[in-house]
């Protein structure tokens, strides 16, 4: 599956998707969001067309990264 170039972009701090004049914020929450996924072994992605909205896919491993199992 080929990716548009602003599929890596908006993971990236400070940028956006759309201009500020359309919608405001800082352009820092896909980066926050990547952020937080990676510290817990796992990717965040997303699929998209113009005009058809976004799809965001997040995977997380079941188990932490060090092999060891979360306890109840």
């Amino acid at each position: 599956m080929e990716q548009a170039p602003d599929h890596e972009r908006i993971f990236a701090r400070f940028e956006r998707a759309s201009r500020a004049e359309n919608f405001g914020g800082l352009g820092l929450g896909l980066y926050l969001a990547r952020q937080v996924v990676q510290a817990h072994g796992g990717t965040i992605s997303v699929v998209s067309a113009p005009g058809e909205g976004a799809t965001f896919h997040l995977r997380l491993p079941l188990a932490a990264a060090s092999g060891t199992t979360a306890s109840a």
